[in-house]
């Protein structure tokens, strides 16, 4: 495998502005709070009657799209894992639901994220990581 270069930095730093933008933030925010249980709670927001489905999918293609560059060789695997662990939230956050949700709402759900996810090790200890933060954060109590 190559070594990360000036283009992945480079490209880091471009997809890190992106998230910046102000409609990114509020469909970012969305997502990160929204916490499916059952396949019900996925087809509610992703259906285009929804009032946060644009934000749903404007996120999920986002992730979707970076994941491809990864896949490519487009960006480094590795600066994927150190620099976009948001998208292994959303992952850790859909995984228990993933195979209901190929099968009743979309085939090819976050389909380049799992691609990713299981061709490079990097992202597997990254993947450990965010699974233990997340459990961390949901057996906290809530805040007042």
């Amino acid at each position: 495998m190559r070594e990360p270069d000036r283009g992945d930095v480079d490209l880091v730093l471009k997809l890190y502005d992106l998230r910046r933008e102000a409609e990114m933030r509020k469909a970012r925010a969305f997502i990160m709070q929204f916490d499916p249980k059952t396949i019900d709670d996925v087809k509610a927001v992703m259906a285009l009657s929804h009032p946060e489905n644009a934000h749903v999918r404007q996120v999920l293609s986002y992730w979707g799209m970076v994941a491809d560059f990864a896949l490519r060789g487009l960006l480094h695997p590795e600066m994927f894992a150190s620099h976009c662990g948001e998208s292994l939230f959303i992952w850790v956050k859909f995984e228990p639901l993933l195979p209901q949700i190929r099968a009743e709402v979309n085939p090819m759900f976050l389909m380049n994220l799992e691609k990713l996810l299981k061709a490079n090790p990097a992202m597997q200890e990254r993947l450990a990581q965010i699974r233990e933060m997340r459990a961390k954060m949901m057996a906290a109590p809530p805040k007042k």
